[in-house]
């Protein structure tokens, strides 16, 4: 019987899209050390948040019309995250990362909904506005530690 390495096995699994076996002991336990290592230097990711505002409801006076008005979109400044191993990072495709849900619940806010005074006074019935937020763009400091670290979970 051939016995592979666990770096080399590490690197051969690490093309298989987050597909880790734990074919050994030693294996499980050379994962465990790199996700030791994340705590003590983190992952740091850039992100930027979309803030939407879209007014619901009855938008339309004219129930004839099949106009739908579209969100008033506002990019945030970009923010940093530091991920110490302790949530899944998602998928990394052609150096693009298509984050966990996991994730996703941990950067974006909750929304929002609120009616304007004028909304109150029965002018516009049953009108709100919608406050949702949407990631638009995400990325790695160091792209081949993010690789890395989507291996260990």
């Amino acid at each position: 019987m051939v016995y592979i390495t666990n770096d080399l096995l590490f690197n051969i699994l690490n093309y298989n899209y987050n597909v880790n076996i734990l074919l050994n002991k030693e294996y499980h336990i050379f994962l465990k050390q790199i996700r030791n290592n994340f705590k003590d230097t983190p992952l740091t990711l850039k992100y930027q948040l979309v803030k939407c505002r879209q007014k619901m409801g009855d938008q339309n006076v004219n129930i004839n019309s099949l106009y739908k008005r579209s969100p008033s979109i506002k990019v945030m400044e970009e923010e940093i995250y530091e991920l110490y191993g302790d949530l899944p990072l998602g998928k990394i495709i052609d150096n693009n990362i298509d984050i966990s849900p996991e994730l996703k619940e941990k950067l974006i806010p909750t929304s929002e909904r609120f009616v304007y005074p004028y909304y109150l006074w029965n002018y516009y019935p049953n009108i709100y506005i919608l406050i949702y937020w949407e990631i638009f763009k995400i990325k790695a400091l160091n792209m081949n530690r993010a690789v890395i670290y989507s291996q260990i979970f």
